[in-house]
């Protein structure tokens, strides 16, 4: 018999993601980029959504330069904040 194991793919995993490549570096990330590592349809809702927290939680700003331009992602002034201590903590027990 064949067993088909799902991915699990959750919002707190793809903020972490995101929080991980913004981290190193003050260069944007363009959102293209993002989507294409995750092409499912599970994948890229739980990027939207992790995109969406990160951006209520001021750590992320999504930034388009032209209409219909490409959208690229970078680190809010508050990114070090939100990702601090007990925060982080409360942000992944939300989302698991």
């Amino acid at each position: 018999s064949l067993e088909i194991h799902r991915e699990e793919i959750t919002v707190a995993a793809m903020m972490d993601e995101v929080r991980q490549l913004l981290r190193g570096s003050d260069a944007p990330v363009a959102l293209l980029d993002l989507c294409r590592r995750h092409p499912t349809r599970r994948g890229l809702i739980a990027l939207f959504l992790a995109l969406l927290e990160l951006v209520r939680l001021e750590a992320v700003i999504a930034v388009q330069n032209g209409l219909f331009g490409p959208i690229s992602l970078r680190k809010h002034k508050l990114f070090d904040v939100v990702f601090a201590g007990e925060a982080a903590t409360e942000i992944d027990e939300q989302y698991r």
